[in-house]
């Protein structure tokens, strides 16, 4: 009877010893010879390996994703130069025509003034909604100000 119970305290011993990362049967096999409490309190004192191994591989992990988004960037810089390059090389537009262009893909945020995309719904800035519910034209510059302004932010004027 003694002897069950002490090679299930061992077997204790090695399963927890299994669970800090550490083999299992050789801590069952030394709490077996020496006693499972003084096999047991020795593995309390010792490292949980389990998490160090956890952390090397989340370690790795991250530097895989590091590299695999560096290769992105690369990839898509060269993308980005091919098209630039495609698009000069075909038919050279005067320099005004180019700003045109920008000019009409931009314009600045009603609220805050900043510049945004023309088709944004919200602006990246002030986190404002554009939608035209919420916005209204002003009297004397005509311009598009938040429905709930006093003052136009384009004219300094009251509403």
């Amino acid at each position: 009877m003694e002897i069950i119970i002490w090679l299930v305290i061992c077997g204790v011993v090695g399963a927890f010893a299994s669970n800090k990362g550490r083999s299992g049967f050789g801590w069952f096999l030394l709490a077996f010879l020496i006693s499972p409490l003084l096999g047991g309190l020795i593995l309390a004192m010792t490292k949980d390996l389990s998490q160090e191994r956890n952390i090397d591989q989340i370690k790795k992990d991250n530097e895989k994703l590091e590299d695999r988004v560096v290769y992105g960037e690369k990839i898509n810089d060269m993308r980005f130069k091919k098209i630039e390059e495609r698009i000069n090389s075909e038919i050279p537009l005067p320099t005004g025509i180019k700003t045109e262009l920008l000019e009409e893909a931009f314009k600045d945020c009603p609220i805050c003034g900043r510049g945004i995309y023309a088709n944004a719904k919200r602006c990246k800035h002030c986190k404002n909604d554009l939608s035209r519910r919420n916005l209204k034209k002003c009297k004397h510059c005509r311009e598009i100000v938040p429905k709930q302004a006093t003052i136009c932010t384009h004219c300094q004027s009251k509403i």
